[in-house]
């Protein structure tokens, strides 16, 4: 049986999902978009987190209508096509290691109490690290705005002492289900760079 042009750019679309699965590689296909990732330092500097080459800062204007509260996140990272996004605010707030699953479920009941409209999904707790030392909280929701239902991940962790709060945000079911494991990845490749050899300088 003769395959039609879609059916076999849809075999090689799932060629590629196969032989490339993780943002360490050198490309990745995420929703049907080639991307490649490379560590970056945030600003404010001493924060370095894989993200892909083309995202861009969401300029202000677009930043006040995402997030109409003054508590918008510091930093947010988004694609040229402004589908997805991820954010990243690092607090004056100390922490523990052993605090960060506290410390999620405390914003997630929080959370639930102001936005009951909500649909919440999952959430949990892992170590991002080989050494089974750095934590990282989380759970994800959508949420419903006038174009549609927005699907988020919100995280937590420990960077130097402090809390760093990072989120991953797109508009659309399917793209969400294609980033959800490449944006723990994300978030798992945090780290700061005043680290040297896992220790602080």
């Amino acid at each position: 049986m003769k395959l039609t042009d879609k059916e076999i750019s849809e075999l090689r679309k799932i060629a590629l999902l196969k032989n490339k699965k993780s943002i360490f590689d050198d490309y990745i296909y995420i929703a049907g978009e080639r991307l490649e990732f490379m560590e970056q330092e945030l600003d404010p500097p001493g924060i370095l987190v894989m993200l892909p080459k083309t995202y861009l800062d969401l300029p202000l204007e677009f930043a006040k209508k995402m997030y109409p509260s003054e508590k918008r996140p510091e930093l947010i990272k988004t694609s040229p096509s402004l589908n997805v996004h991820f954010s990243f605010t690092h607090f004056n707030e100390g922490i523990k290691m052993n605090e960060v699953a506290t410390c999620t479920h405390y914003y997630l009941s929080m959370m639930k109490r102001l936005y009951p409209g909500n649909q919440y999904l999952e959430n949990s707790e892992h170590f991002i690290d080989g050494d089974g030392t750095r934590v990282l909280g989380w759970y994800s929701f959508t949420n419903p705005t006038l174009e549609g239902q927005n699907y988020n991940i919100h995280t937590f962790t420990n960077l130097e002492g402090r809390v760093l709060y990072g989120t991953f945000l797109t508009s659309k079911k399917e793209s969400y289900e294609e980033w959800k494991p490449f944006a723990f990845e994300v978030f798992n490749s945090i780290r700061s760079g005043r680290e040297k050899g896992g220790m602080m300088v």
